[in-house]
């Protein structure tokens, strides 16, 4: 008898932790982070309104280390360093051509504001959609892994950190975004070109 209650209870806490949608990663999950990316900034112009911004797609993926599959519905906690690099849920950004009131790809018009750069470089073009405000500035998000194991966020980078040094020249510092599974951690880089 002792034997069913316990089995009971054992199935009533996987059917609890399953009507949540996602759990903490088991203790042999695995945590995969690309190294990072490089920007070019102009310290500068920190601050400056008509300066442009970088929205970037960062994906990360958790696996089980014992059977190298991938593990689904894992929370996965992403935590900017910066206060002028936030981490907004994909339900926010669209990926798009951004386009002109007469339907024409505003990258070829040089007063459109829209950088001429190719599509296929890794940088593509989105725009905020939906419900989301102009001044949500989120330095915090929990992300859930797919069904391919991969966890994905937007990093939206409005400033980079900024230091000065004694002759009151200005510099781009490096910064990150922190990950975090519970059983391991990881830091997607983000460096100053130059």
């Amino acid at each position: 008898m002792r034997v069913q209650v316990s089995q009971a209870v054992a199935l009533a806490a996987t059917l609890l932790a399953s009507c949540t949608g996602h759990w903490p990663a088991p203790p042999s999950a695995e945590l995969t982070v690309p190294e990072g990316i490089e920007v070019g900034w102009d310290p500068y112009q920190g601050g400056d309104p008509d300066h442009y911004n970088l929205l970037y797609p960062l994906s990360v993926s958790v696996k089980d280390g014992e059977g190298g599959y991938a593990l689904n519905s894992i929370e996965v906690d992403f935590f900017s360093v910066s206060s002028g690099i936030y981490l907004l849920p994909e339900s926010v950004i669209r990926i798009a051509v951004p386009e002109g009131e007469d339907g024409s790809d505003l990258r070829e018009d040089p007063e459109s504001g829209w950088f001429d750069a190719d599509p296929d470089d890794g940088y593509p073009y989105a725009e905020f959609i939906g419900e989301f405000e102009d001044d949500y500035r989120p330095t915090y998000y929990q992300g859930v892994t797919d069904s391919s194991g991969v966890a994905r966020v937007w990093l939206w980078i409005e400033d980079m950190p900024v230091s000065q040094d004694d002759d009151g020249e200005l510099s781009v510092e490096d910064t990150s975004v922190l990950i975090d599974i519970g059983v391991e951690q990881g830091e997607f880089l983000i460096t100053a070109a130059g």
